[in-house]
């Protein structure tokens, strides 16, 4: 069975649906970050930013990426220090809460797939 296969099948549906969530939470708040962004009147910031959180969206939903998880956790980390020094209040941290979401799926479906390819068998992972 191919990896995208594998992440098709029933028994990986819970992670699936927690990875295809953190995607979407991505795309949805890299729109509202561009809006906050071209509100400011920072455009380059605005393309730069929401063209960086869909990518590692899209890396997190569709590639099943550590990397991208990873650095999403790390940016928005950053992001969301400097935004709230910025504001005067805690702003930004569902970027980095995501980011740890997508760390802590995408390293349960890449385990259940070194498990499946040592084993052949497809292990039943929970998304909880």
């Amino acid at each position: 069975m191919k990896r995208m296969d594998f992440y098709k099948h029933p028994n990986v549906s819970d992670v699936r649906k927690q990875l295809r969530g953190c995607g979407i939470a991505m795309y949805i708040l890299a729109v509202f970050n561009f809006g906050f962004y071209v509100i400011a009147g920072n455009i380059i910031g605005a393309v730069v930013s929401l063209l960086l959180y869909i990518g590692l969206g899209l890396g997190i939903h569709l590639g099943q990426s550590r990397v991208c998880a990873i650095v999403l956790t790390a940016y928005g980390v950053v992001n969301t220090i400097v935004a709230s020094m910025q504001t005067g209040s805690l702003s930004g941290w569902l970027f980095p809460l995501i980011g740890v979401y997508g760390i802590i799926y995408t390293f349960k479906f890449h385990k259940a797939w070194k498990q499946y390819k040592d084993t052949g068998i497809v292990p039943v992972i929970s998304g909880r």
